[in-house]
């Protein structure tokens, strides 16, 4: 079962075009290093423009830690902070996961119908 992490950013005003250039460099470095990084997207709110969303989809809990102790995340990290208006998730405590369950409702449902 693989395991989503979606982390909320918004950022302070002006600071979109630095944003972008920064999430521009990530995926490289993520998809050449990180094989068990099955998904990565950034999605931008509806409800306001410096609102967005960094999801993460990971084969298991062992590649969350990986990806965590690369040193280039933690360097963009630390090089995306001050962009952010507020606090950005830092640990693993303060990050939501999920679990995509879609395969189980699926078998719920055939398992339903018979």
């Amino acid at each position: 079962m693989t395991i989503t992490v979606i982390s909320k950013i918004t950022l302070k005003p002006n600071c979109f075009s630095e944003a972008k250039r920064q999430w521009l460099i990530s995926p490289s470095n993520m998809k050449r290093n990180e094989p068990n990084l099955l998904k990565w997207n950034i999605v931008r709110s509806s409800d306001g423009p410096l609102l967005f969303c960094c999801i993460e989809e990971f084969e298991d809990q062992a590649a969350i830690e990986f990806h965590i102790q690369q040193d280039y995340v933690k360097t963009g990290v630390e090089n995306f902070a001050p962009l952010i208006d507020g606090e950005m998730a830092s640990s693993p405590e303060e990050l939501r996961t999920w679990s995509d369950i879609t395969e189980n409702i699926v078998s719920m449902s055939d398992m339903e119908i018979q």
